[in-house]
């Protein structure tokens, strides 16, 4: 009962706070035909925030952008979830929360591919976090398959499935790999670091949006 309590209380305090939340900017697509109302929380300057509107850009879904003041928070206060992106969906009852940029982009990807869907939140479910302990005793936590599409039917040809495949491995390495490479690059030198430090500050307090 008092996990359920505090599951009731959490989910009032989400719809409550994003009632209230003023979107920094919106981006709309007039041939979106998602049917879904997003919100996006971001720092302008994250990479896994860019992947995620990355996506939605590349398949022309409308969002609000929450720009998230990197060092007090303050617009995720009402999340246990304490990262950026966050995306919270409109849903009948109130809001869908997504964490985590690959699960965001799988469970997205899967319900715009698949018109079977009906129900985010059962397409979410397909997506449980897990906590455990690494090889050092510290307390991990992750979301299980973030990677794969979830489909309710067949793909219908090798082709399909070879695609999905390949996506899934660059996805994979985009996070394993490329993501990693950007700050050795941007801070090579001394000179290179206070350049980069000065256009990540320029960024987030003049600009609204970066695509």
């Amino acid at each position: 009962m008092i996990g359920l309590g505090k599951f009731f209380l959490q989910k009032y305090f989400l719809v409550q706070y994003a009632n209230s939340t003023i979107a920094h900017c919106d981006v709309v697509f007039d041939t979106d035909a998602s049917g879904l109302k997003i919100t996006l929380f971001q720092y302008p300057t994250c990479p896994f925030c860019c992947k995620v509107r990355a996506f939605l850009d590349y398949h022309g879904i409308s969002y609000d952008v929450v720009e998230v003041n990197p060092v007090l928070r303050q617009q995720i206060k009402w999340s246990e979830y304490r990262k950026v992106p966050i995306v919270l969906i409109k849903v009948k009852d109130g809001y869908q929360q997504l964490n985590d940029s690959s699960m965001i982009i799988s469970a997205l990807g899967s319900y715009i591919k698949d018109n079977s869907y009906t129900d985010l939140m059962e397409l979410v479910s397909y997506y449980p976090t897990i906590e455990y302990r690494d090889d050092e005793g510290n307390r991990k936590m992750d979301i299980m398959n973030k990677y794969f599409l979830m489909f309710k039917k067949d793909l219908g040809s090798d082709e399909k499935e070879n695609e999905v495949l390949s996506e899934r491995k660059w996805r994979k390495w985009a996070d394993s790999v490329l993501v990693h490479t950007l700050s050795p690059n941007v801070y090579r030198t001394m000179d290179e670091s206070l350049e980069s430090f000065n256009w990540f500050s320029d960024v987030s307090s003049t600009s609204k949006y970066h695509i």
